[in-house]
C-alpha cells in the first residue's frame, strides 16, 4: 500500500503543476481561459439599445397589494397619474425592474407585447455565438440597471466584468411622457452610464414605432453619442389618427366599420388593462371620452399630432439627424392601409405583385406607394432619413418585429458587424420560416441594407463595403 502511495505522489505533483500552469477547463468550455480575465479585457464594447413602441411596456410589480403600490414612490401606470404630474418636477423614473416587455403568456404576449420573436431570436444567436467563442461574447440585458447598483440606491457603480463584447439592452420607458421627458428620465441616464464606464464604446439605437422616434430625439439631443440609429415603422412626422382622437373627430378608415370598431374596443380594453381606469366609453360618448382620456393621461399625444409641427428634423432647436449620428436608416412597410398626413385613408392592397421586400414599381398598383404598414404612413415612417429601406408588404405595424427581413438584418449588423456568412444568413431566415423560393429575394434585401449602412451620413470612419451575397 505504501509503495502505491509513493508511486502516485509524482502523478499528483504533475497534475498540480498542470493545473497551476495551464488552468482548469472553465465554465466557458475553454481550457486555460479565465472568463473573468476575458471579460475584464473588453476595452471597446458595443451597446445595442432596443426601444419598444407605444403600449410596449407594462407594470411588473412584485405585489398586487394596493398599500404597497400607493406607498411606492414610482409613477406606475396603475397609479393614475395625470399629465400635470407626469410632466412636472416631482416625477421620478420607474426602475427597469418594475417594467416588463415581451412578458406574459398566451394572447397577451402576442398582442400586447409583439416582441417575443425578437427576444427569442436574439437569445438564440447570442447563445450560438457564445458557444463558438467559448465565452459570453454577447450578453442581453432585460434590466440594464443591474449593472449600476440601482438596487441599493441611484448612484451608478458600473461593474465592467458584467458585460460582453456585444451588449443588447431592452430599454423600457414610460411611454405616456413627451419626448423631452422620456429622454431626460430614461435615455440620458443610460447613455451617461455607458459613457462614464466605457468612454470608447459604440452605442447603437434600434427602435420600433415610437421607440424609433425617441431614438431620433435622443440622437439630436446628444450628437455623436449614438453610432447608429435604425428605426422600424416609426411615426417620425406623427399620426393623423392621433390628431383626430385629440379633437374628438371620428376615424372612419375609408368606411371600413370593422377597423373603426376594433380601434374603439382596443382603446377601451387597453385602458382597463394598463391604467385600470374607466374613462373610455363605447357608444355615443366614445369620442368625447377618448379626448378626455388622452388629455388626462397621455401627454405624448401632443407630440404625435402632426398638426402641432413638433417633429421636424432637429425638432426646431436641436442638430439635424445627419449631423448627429453617423449611420441612420428608416425601415418602413407598405400595403396594409393607413391615413396619410393630409387625412386621406389608403386601403389595404391585396395584389399578387406585392409582398415582402417589394418596392413600388411599374407592376404594383399605383396606390401601393401611399399605403402604409397598417398604422404609419410611409412618408411619416421615412421621416428626415436620407437612407431608407422598404419592407414591402411583409408584416403589419404591430408585428414588424416578427419580420424575417428586419430580424435577420439586425442580427447580421449588430451580432456579426454586417459580415454574417451566407450559410448563417440562410439559417436565420429558415428559422423565421422563409421558403426556399424566397431566399434570393431576401438575400438581395439584406445586401441593400448593408449598402445603406455603408452610405453613412458623414465620413468619420472607414467602413467595409457590403459583403456580396450569393445563393
Amino acid at each position: 500500500m505504501s509503495k502505491c502511495k509513493n508511486w502516485l505522489l509524482p502523478v499528483y505533483l504533475i497534475l498540480l503543476c498542470s493545473i497551476l500552469l495551464l488552468g482548469t477547463p472553465g465554465a466557458y468550455g475553454q481550457s486555460g481561459t479565465d472568463p473573468h480575465s476575458r471579460k475584464s479585457s473588453i476595452s471597446n464594447p458595443s451597446f445595442i439599445i432596443f426601444a419598444h413602441g407605444l403600449w410596449g411596456s407594462l407594470d411588473k410589480l412584485p405585489t398586487t397589494d394596493e398599500k404597497w403600490i400607493e406607498a411606492s414612490p414610482y409613477p406606475h401606470y396603475i397609479k393614475h397619474q395625470e399629465a400635470s404630474f407626469l410632466l412636472g418636477s416631482e416625477y421620478r423614473e420607474i426602475p427597469q425592474k418594475y417594467l416588463k416587455i415581451g412578458e406574459g403568456g398566451g394572447l397577451a404576449k402576442l398582442v400586447i407585447h409583439p416582441y417575443w420573436m425578437m427576444q427569442h431570436e436574439f437569445s438564440y444567436w447570442a447563445q450560438r455565438i457564445n458557444n463558438k467563442a467559448g465565452w459570453e461574447k454577447v450578453k442581453i440585458f432585460e434590466d440594464w440597471q443591474v449593472l449600476t447598483g440601482f438596487e441599493t440606491g441611484w448612484t451608478p457603480t458600473g461593474d465592467q466584468e458584467s458585460i460582453g463584447q456585444i451588449n443588447v439592452i431592452f430599454l423600457k420607458y414610460d411611454w405616456r411622457l413627451g419626448l423631452p421627458e422620456v429622454t431626460k428620465h430614461y435615455v440620458e441616464p443610460l447613455l451617461d452610464f455607458i459613457e462614464r464606464n466605457w468612454p470608447t464604446a459604440e452605442t447603437h439605437w434600434v427602435g420600433h414605432s415610437l421607440g424609433g422616434l425617441i431614438g431620433r430625439y435622443a440622437a439630436s439631443s446628444f450628437p455623436h453619442r449614438l453610432k447608429s440609429l435604425i428605426t422600424i415603422g416609426s411615426p417620425h412626422y406623427g399620426l393623423y389618427e392621433i390628431k383626430l382622437q385629440r379633437r374628438g373627430l371620428r376615424a372612419t378608415y375609408g368606411g371600413q366599420w370593422d377597423l373603426e370598431v376594433s380601434q374603439k374596443y382596443g382603446l377601451w380594453i387597453m385602458e382597463k388593462i394598463v391604467f385600470r381606469t374607466k374613462i373610455v366609453r363605447l357608444g355615443a360618448s366614445h369620442l368625447e371620452s377618448a379626448v378626455l382620456f388622452t388629455e388626462k393621461y397621455i401627454p405624448l399625444a401632443k407630440w404625435l399630432d402632426p398638426s402641432e409641427g413638433l417633429l421636424t428634423d432637429g425638432f426646431g432647436h436641436l442638430p439635424k439627424l445627419e449631423e448627429a449620428v453617423e449611420h441612420s436608416i428608416a425601415i418602413y412597410g407598405l400595403g396594409y392601409g393607413s391615413y396619410d398626413l393630409k387625412g386621406v385613408y389608403h386601403r389595404e392592397i391585396n395584389h399578387w405583385q406585392v409582398g415582402p421586400g417589394v418596392e413600388p414599381n411599374a407592376k404594383t398598383p399605383p396606390a401601393y406607394a401611399s399605403c402604409g404598414d397598417g398604422r404609419v404612413d410611409p412618408v411619416s415612417a421615412q421621416g428626415p432619413f436620407k437612407h431608407t429601406l422598404c419592407l414591402g408588404k411583409e408584416q403589419p405595424h404591430g408585428n414588424l418585429m416578427w419580420s424575417a427581413l428586419v430580424l435577420t438584418t439586425l442580427i447580421d449588423r449588430y451580432f456579426f458587424a454586417g459580415q454574417m456568412p451566407p450559410s448563417e444568413l440562410w439559417r436565420c431566415l429558415r428559422r423565421l420560416e422563409v421558403p426556399l423560393d424566397q431566399k434570393a429575394k431576401h438575400f438581395h434585401w439584406i445586401a441593400q441594407a448593408r449598402e445603406a449602412w455603408n452610405s453613412q451620413n458623414y465620413p468619420e470612419t472607414q467602413t467595409l463595403s457590403a459583403t456580396m451575397l450569393s445563393n
